[in-house]
């Protein structure tokens, strides 16, 4: 605020609620409750399902998530790190004012990349 910005865009994950019994939904919560309070002009929330990407290691849920995929509801599907980038990216010119929340369905929906 201090450089000028007017806007925050931040990455959470699907299920964040600061009163969740899962710790890491509970922290993700929470941490969406702190950004909240901020002044800022726009505070854009994308709540994506399961991040995919280039990793160097393995991780046997994301190899799951994948081949469940097809049997998986959109709003659970996993999202690859790129279009929740551009979704961030695209909501900060969007016409909103105060807090946007962009659940991973919507990021499925409205800003997958072609």
């Amino acid at each position: 605020l201090k450089c000028g910005a007017s806007q925050f865009a931040l990455t959470s994950a699907l299920g964040a609620e600061k009163a969740s019994r899962i710790f890491y939904n509970r922290v993700k919560g929470m941490v969406e409750a702190s950004i909240s309070n901020l002044p800022f002009k726009k505070i854009t929330i994308v709540r994506p399902s399961l991040l995919l990407g280039d990793r160097k290691e393995f991780r046997l849920g994301e190899r799951l998530a994948q081949v469940l995929t097809p049997i998986v509801p959109l709003s659970y599907k996993p999202i690859h790190a790129d279009t929740v980038a551009h979704a961030l990216v695209r909501s900060l010119f969007e016409d909103f004012s105060a807090i946007r929340v962009i659940e991973s369905k919507e990021i499925h929906e409205r800003y997958k990349m072609t």
